[in-house]
């Protein structure tokens, strides 16, 4: 994800503009198992200001807030599952295990770019979607990238200061992609539509923007449109 989330609104839709990676989790792969690792973020020290015991802590539970901002999509049968702390920050493994890593451990993250989801896919095919063939993921990790001003959510907008992202919106927005979400609109589209500026999913954020854990109606019905109770998976 890298540089305008806007405020996320929940408006009467007129036409789609969501946009779907072409991969999804199958329905007995739910609730979805993730793990963190044993490596704090760099430049989150402000999160014991909260009464959090460590950073790891705080990585925990922010995550799990940002897993939660998706249930915002009420219809779309997603959930989740902590299993723990994994030892090792070693990054991008093929191992099947969904795991959140520290500070770009492997360096494939380029300047600008402030997190990452990296989905390993499998042939299995799942489902149609809005002419989208969806084939199932096998392993998703994520990163943060190292050298980020990163703000807890607790600090609010207030406190908030130039080149300063909060983490929490930023994770959620990975974690879009996690479920096979893709961007609501890349930066070559123009991005005119309300609604793909406005989403959670939209490829660029601000400093000091945290609109992205309100899910805008782009992502809700993109969510639901995967994953919803009237198209079930196979």
């Amino acid at each position: 994800m890298t540089a305008a989330l806007l405020a996320a609104v929940l408006l009467a839709p007129q036409a789609q503009a969501y946009e779907l990676m072409g991969y999804a989790w199958a329905p007995e792969d739910m609730p979805l198992e993730w793990y963190m690792c044993d490596q704090p973020v760099d430049n989150l020290e402000e999160a014991l200001d909260y009464g959090y015991p460590s950073v790891i802590d705080y990585q925990v539970s922010m995550t799990q807030d940002s897993f939660d901002n998706w249930y915002e999509a009420e219809r779309a049968a997603i959930s989740d599952q902590y299993m723990g702390i994994d030892p090792g920050n070693e990054g991008y493994t093929n191992d099947g295990i969904n795991k959140f890593y520290a500070n770009d451990p492997t360096g494939t993250l380029g300047a600008g770019v402030l997190a990452a989801a990296l989905p390993r896919v499998s042939a299995e095919f799942l489902d149609e979607r809005e002419g989208i063939y969806i084939y199932g993921f096998y392993d998703v990790d994520l990163a943060w990238n190292d050298g980020v001003d990163w703000v807890p959510t607790e600090a609010g907008t207030a406190s908030c200061e130039d080149e300063e992202f909060f983490i929490e919106a930023v994770t959620t927005h990975e974690i879009g992609h996690l479920w096979g979400m893709a961007h609501s609109c890349e930066e070559l589209d123009g991005c005119m539509d309300e609604y793909e500026r406005y989403a959670t999913m939209y490829w660029h954020t601000e400093p000091c923007d945290d609109s992205a854990v309100d899910l805008g109606w782009d992502d809700k019905s993109g969510i639901t449109a995967l994953y919803g109770p009237w198209l079930t998976l196979t």
